[in-house]
């Protein structure tokens, strides 16, 4: 699993198909594998970013806990680099 390193940690993430990218973000509690059903749909036409949020999935641990605005800076950056 690939991953990429942002300021709460190592973020990782599993990567399918070409072309535009589409990021799935999933829920709390959660990991990328929530959307191992519809992933092989879906990269039949995107290049697929499933993300596992911070102290999710395969993920480090953050410390304190996130917060909204956290999450939403989390998410940009993941999107700049991946």
């Amino acid at each position: 699993m690939p991953s990429i390193n942002l300021s709460t940690g190592t973020v990782n993430y599993s990567e399918h198909g070409a072309g535009v990218p589409l990021v799935l973000l999933h829920a709390n509690p959660g990991d990328s594998q929530d959307f191992e059903a519809v992933i092989p749909a879906l990269a039949k036409q995107y290049r697929v970013l499933a993300l596992d949020w911070p102290g999710n999935g395969q993920s480090d641990v953050y410390r304190p806990r996130l917060t909204r605005h956290s999450f939403v800076t989390q998410a940009v950056s993941f999107i700049s680099l991946a």
